[in-house]
């Protein structure tokens, strides 16, 4: 067809999730449909999610997402055989992230995204002012800062990764209205 139809209908069940990508349709920020999709997605769980005593405070919290297979948790809730570590010295980073967070006055959490449920990633989101995680899934709550104008990505990459801002990550940041920066 040549038509696309983007429209995404009332969510009948609060307690069911069906997210549906086409792998055919990109999300970019001068498409037809990103800016629809994510406006329904955002939405739809920000209205589960939040409590008036969440979406009351501003975010002030710089939250670093945590891989398992980079804090060598061996209990990782995963399907995928992920071996790869990208970051190598999450200790030290943590470390050093923390510290930095409190010299400018702000909360600080690791969290690993692949332990908690969509509604407990998307309450630690609601806090979140920086987002920091390396490149993957975990960036993509992105979608759910009560205000993305005011909060910040930081992207981990490596040598040779998925560097470029046309990547889905920076993509999704500048569709989304979230600053976005690649380290």
């Amino acid at each position: 067809s040549d038509t696309l139809d983007c429209k995404g209908g009332e969510m009948a069940r609060k307690d069911t999730v069906l997210l549906v990508l086409p792998d055919s349709i990109p999300v970019q920020a001068n498409d037809q449909c990103g800016p629809e999709l994510i406006s329904t997605l955002r939405h739809h769980f920000s209205s589960i999610s939040h409590t008036d005593a969440d979406t009351a405070m501003a975010p002030n919290q710089v939250t670093f997402i945590g891989r398992g297979v980079d804090l060598k948790d061996p209990d990782t809730p995963f399907d995928l055989d992920r071996t790869d570590h990208f970051i190598t010295n999450m200790a030290e980073l943590n470390k050093s992230v923390s510290k930095w967070s409190k010299e400018n006055t702000l909360d600080y959490q690791m969290v690993e995204f692949e332990r908690l449920t969509v509604q407990r990633q998307m309450d630690v989101v609601a806090r979140t002012k920086i987002l920091i995680g390396v490149e993957g899934a975990g960036l993509a709550n992105m979608l759910f800062f009560p205000d993305p104008s005011k909060a910040n990505i930081v992207e981990l990459n490596w040598k040779g990764g998925k560097t470029s801002m046309t990547e889905e990550y920076p993509m999704l940041a500048k569709a989304v209205g979230v600053p976005l920066k690649m380290h």
